[in-house]
């Protein structure tokens, strides 16, 4: 199954991107090309996340979930740590179509 960030905490993430001033590509410039991923990042911090034993069976795994922003003219990509925008009570997840996106 694919996760994506659920569409009201999308938009808080975009928002807050902006208002903390990315507006434009560092790389290139472009005010209009960045845009932030439906779906999140998934990292595994510490460990495998996933070893033959099963998801977090390491006490010292954690698991990051991260914000992706990319422009869509140069491919600069950005990494933001998603528990610094998620502040409300709605899921910030969902179910998501499976494959690229669009």
């Amino acid at each position: 199954m694919s996760m994506q960030w659920a569409l009201p905490v999308l938009k808080e993430i975009d928002e807050e991107l902006a208002r903390l001033g990315l507006k434009s590509c560092a790389v290139c410039e472009s005010d209009t090309a960045l845009g932030v991923d439906m779906r999140p990042v998934v990292l595994s911090v510490g460990g495998a996340c996933w070893a033959d034993r099963g998801p977090m069976n390491d006490d010292e795994t954690n698991i990051s979930y991260l914000v992706r922003v990319e422009c869509s003219l140069c491919g600069n990509t950005l990494l933001f740590n998603s528990e610094r925008f998620i502040t409300g009570a709605t899921p910030a997840l969902k179910p998501g179509p499976l494959g690229p996106a669009a």
